[in-house]
């Protein structure tokens, strides 16, 4: 990235912040006019006085600051965007358990206030953003509007029972053995039991239902398979897994590890973390058998979201 100094101020041109985000430079300054980081603009730089509002293209920024490029970051709503937050989030995780110098772990707190007051921006809460007669601006809505736009999409399919097929592209060459998920389980309980969360039925088989149960899923029809790709595969091993019970405890966190396991293994990229993998498994959990293939559609779904 470039970095043009100002009086020893990092900078970054607005085009290459543009490229390093898959945006174009007309979204770096409406994120920064809409998500509250015109503190970080290189006065100098624009054209007219008074705070920066996007407009044609002259009164761009030539320059962002470190910060205000970093906000693009966190929240530009593209791939390269999700792939920034979850690199800062590795980060911050790895540096917390790490033990990170003190100034470092105060720096997040700092983050977090900040960030909460951009919410409260966005959301028109802080009586900054107040459009005529009192109503919030459209544009701090709008904002949000467009950055959950996945969202809604998701919830239209959901209503409308997800009437377009997902077009899934990674070829099923096989799937979890039997060994192999035992060993799997196996791991999963040692490692509860090193950190003493782990009970006495956790991961305890009930008879030959999980032999079955994967048998299931390499299954044919007329010489093809009846799962053909892997993404299929791992949503009906998530769902057999929560829904059939093959083990007396926790077959809703076991479910979730082999579908986790078995993408990793396939190399198949995703961008479900933690919390949306429980609010699916929960959804699946919850979910009546006649809504098994409603179930398995949104799991597919989710997996064809754009890898970051």
């Amino acid at each position: 990235m470039d970095d043009p100094t100002r009086g020893g101020c990092r900078r970054f041109s607005l085009h290459r912040v543009a490229d390093l985000f898959g945006c174009s430079p007309e979204d770096v300054s409406r994120q920064v006019a809409e998500q509250g980081l015109d503190g970080g603009l290189d006065r100098a730089a624009t054209t007219g006085p008074g705070p920066f509002v996007p407009g044609d293209g002259s009164d761009w920024p030539d320059a962002l600051s470190l910060d205000a490029a970093v906000g693009v970051g966190l929240s530009i709503d593209t791939p390269q965007g999700r792939r920034f937050r979850q690199r800062v989030a590795a980060v911050l995780s790895e540096s917390a358990a790490a033990g990170a110098p003190r100034a470092f772990q105060q720096a997040p707190d700092r983050s977090l206030r900040t960030e909460r007051r951009r919410m409260q921006r966005l959301a028109g809460g802080d009586g900054r953003s107040a459009g005529e007669g009192g109503r919030p601006a459209a544009a701090p809505a709008a904002a949000l509007i467009a950055a959950y736009r996945r969202t809604w999409q998701l919830l239209r399919d959901c209503d409308e029972g997800f009437p377009q097929e997902t077009v899934q592209k990674t070829a099923a060459h096989g799937c979890v053995g039997l060994p192999e998920a035992e060993w799997l389980v196996d791991l999963f309980q040692r490692e509860l039991a090193r950190r003493e969360d782990l009970s006495e039925l956790f991961g305890r088989s009930q008879g030959d239902a999980l032999a079955a149960l994967l048998g299931s899923l390499d299954q044919t029809a007329f010489g093809e398979p009846v799962y053909p790709t892997c993404e299929e595969r791992a949503a009906h091993l998530l769902y057999f897994t929560v829904k059939n019970h093959p083990f007396v405890d926790g077959n809703k966190r076991i479910g979730s590890l082999f579908f986790l396991y078995y993408l990793a293994r396939e190399g198949v990229r995703h961008e479900i973390g933690p919390r949306e993998l429980a609010a699916l498994t929960l959804l699946v959990a919850q979910s009546r058998p006649a809504d098994k293939g409603l179930m398995i559609r949104l799991v597919l779904s989710v997996l064809d979201e754009p890898p970051a």
